[in-house]
């Protein structure tokens, strides 16, 4: 390991010796088409800007699908036979 190496490892313990609490999880009290509330988990660290922020829940299950689909050249009927077939 080098100067550089061992120094920016050092840093890092430094950090994360810390006895700041870093919270883990979000919870959202109201999400569209749920019921109850929704926790999801977050990074178990933190950036020197104050880290990562929920502004919103995370995507419900196949919500981009079809901007997804769309997005790498599928159209209308193509995506009926995903959903025929039971892909999507």
């Amino acid at each position: 390991m080098n100067n550089s190496e061992q120094q920016g490892l050092e840093l890092l313990v430094s950090y994360i010796s810390r006895s700041d609490p870093i919270s883990l999880a979000h919870t959202f009290d109201e999400v569209p088409g749920i019921e109850g509330k929704v926790t999801v988990m977050m990074p178990p660290y933190r950036f020197a800007h104050g880290g990562q922020e929920m502004k919103s829940p995370p995507p419900q299950c196949g919500q981009h699908t079809a901007e997804v689909l769309r997005e790498i050249g599928y159209d209308d009927a193509g995506m009926d036979k995903l959903r025929a077939a039971k892909v999507i």
